[in-house]
């Protein structure tokens, strides 16, 4: 533990505003990221719905 009389290291310093600097990045990032991960999800599971629906329908 360090004394009263110690001055704050660097850590301590630049420490929160780096953290706060990253939390206001990720709020801002994340609409962004929600719409790309909701685009890939689409269009990955197209193709596997257009497969599964090729399969069931061939065997009738």
């Amino acid at each position: 533990m360090r004394s009263e009389d110690e001055s704050p290291g660097p850590v301590s310093l630049v420490g929160p505003p780096i953290t706060v600097a990253v939390c206001v990045l990720m709020l801002y990032m994340l609409p962004h990221a929600v719409m790309v991960v909701l685009t890939v999800w689409t269009l990955g599971s197209f193709p596997i719905g257009v497969l599964i629906g090729h399969c069931v329908l061939s065997e009738e």
